[in-house]
């Protein structure tokens, strides 16, 4: 929107929520945990482009490449966008 670059992150906190299902090897959870465990610092990828969107800080067409398809989370760290 104003021509400079913005920065979009994601956040792990690694709760006890969390470090259970790592242990337990379910990590294709982790991205669904990330998006309502929001209040422990955690966020997603697609929340942060979001918020970008919402403070007109980028056009919504902008977000579109960088969008993370739910589906291809599951598949780990190998994950595609879509």
């Amino acid at each position: 929107v104003n021509g400079k670059l913005q920065a979009a992150y994601e956040v792990f906190v690694n709760t006890p929520a969390m470090a259970n299902i790592i242990r337990d090897g379910h990590t294709e959870q982790l991205y669904g945990l990330m998006e309502i465990d929001g209040k422990h610092g955690n966020r997603t990828m697609n929340a942060a482009l979001e918020e970008l969107v919402t403070r007109h800080k980028v056009a919504p067409r902008a977000i579109e490449p960088f969008i993370v398809q739910r589906e291809s989370r599951s598949e780990g760290a190998k994950g595609r966008r879509h």
